[in-house]
């Protein structure tokens, strides 16, 4: 497996709730012929899981300059190490994870993929400014009109 160095760790710490699966591209895409094993397509959705829940974007990382090591892995995902190393190999080829120093792994695109929440939060503050903003479209009572 290729190394790369450690990327800027400046980042700031965030938790997912949930992660993007793409159905098609995971049922009748190239996931079926990369990952012919189901094992591995498991620990492929783990991986995804893992970077999900990590504070480091789209990393699974115990810090931003530490990974975990294939044992560790395997004991969060319940599976045996040599299912994660043969795994990892297979994403790396295939261009799905880079594993840099220390066994820091980044999931590929990832933020292209998983980009919503982040967009939509964006667009959640304008529109909470905007009504703040904005006065109220209430309408007023008009003075009613008496008969004399």
């Amino acid at each position: 497996m290729t190394k790369k160095t450690t990327e800027d760790t400046t980042e700031k710490p965030r938790w997912r709730k949930w992660v993007k699966i793409y159905i098609e591209q995971s049922l009748r895409g190239t996931m079926m012929e990369e990952f012919p094993d189901p094992a591995e397509r498991f620990v492929w959705f783990g991986f995804l899981l893992l970077a999900g829940d990590s504070p480091f974007e789209g990393k699974i990382a115990v810090t931003p300059t530490m990974g975990y090591s294939d044992e560790q892995l395997a004991s969060m995902l319940k599976c045996e190490p040599r299912l994660i190393t043969s795994a990892k190999a297979k994403m790396v080829r295939y261009e799905k994870i880079i594993v840099l120093d220390n066994n820091v792994i980044r999931i590929v695109n990832w933020k292209v993929y998983q980009s919503d929440w982040d967009r939509k939060k964006a667009l959640r503050k304008i529109k909470a400014y905007r009504d703040r903003r904005t006065p109220s479209k209430t309408p007023t009572k008009s003075p009613s009109k008496t008969l004399l």
